[in-house]
């Protein structure tokens, strides 16, 4: 478990934490995105790193790794002819989360540019990403579903698939039973509400002291 990932939740914490303590209630969405890795489109990851002005020969040194890549399938002592790969970043590369990064970072503009969900004084939290795993913070449903509508256009413009059923909502209340009438709708599909879970390696409980997740994540730290 490294530095960043303990930041990440340390920054979603802190956000809950921040809420709770105003008396405000946060709803937590995680996003589960299938295989996004693999669904990365290269006319789009290369726009953005062309409006990045990332260094043109950087630009064609990716361009042939990834345009000009090929594999095949082995069975048994079987094995397929070549085939070209026409998407996705090279899992267990050290430069792919660097470049998922950038490809989910026109989401997180949007996120921000909506002015809803969580703010921390002039501070959006509205979102939280490390590569693939995105977490949503809102003080409301209202607010969460339009983030969510936000999320679900970004979907269909880069390839990128949410799975509703691995998705989890948590809601941190003072109100008893309140996930009993609280429907939040991810592609058509309810998500399904929860207790606690893990993000990143670090728990998140909706019924208990949320201070002492925050201790935990500051030992890690």
């Amino acid at each position: 478990m490294g530095f960043s990932t303990s930041m990440c939740s340390f920054l979603v914490s802190e956000t809950i934490q921040y809420y709770k303590s105003h008396g405000s209630d946060v709803y937590m969405l995680s996003l589960d995105a299938s295989k996004a890795f693999d669904r990365v489109k290269y006319t789009k990851l290369f726009k953005l790193l062309i409006e990045r002005s990332v260094c043109p020969l950087v630009i064609r040194f990716l361009l042939n790794v990834y345009i000009f890549s090929s594999a095949t399938v082995k069975w048994n002592n079987c094995e397929s002819e070549p085939f070209s790969i026409s998407n996705g970043v090279k899992q267990g590369a050290i430069i792919s989360a660097p470049l998922f990064a950038i490809y989910i970072d026109p989401l997180l503009s949007k996120l921000k540019d909506a002015k809803e969900g969580c703010f921390i004084g002039n501070l959006c939290a509205n979102a939280f990403a490390y590569a693939d795993d995105i977490v949503l913070l809102s003080p409301s449903c209202t607010a969460l579903r339009n983030l969510i509508s936000i999320c679900e256009v970004y979907a269909e413009d880069y390839e990128i698939r949410f799975n509703p059923d691995k998705c989890t909502l948590m809601i941190f209340s003072n109100l008893k039973n309140v996930n009993e009438y609280v429907n939040i709708m991810l592609c058509g599909s309810r998500i399904r509400n929860i207790a606690n879970e893990k993000h990143l390696g670090h728990v998140f409980d909706t019924g208990f002291n949320h201070s002492l997740n925050l201790i935990n994540i500051e030992n890690v730290i």
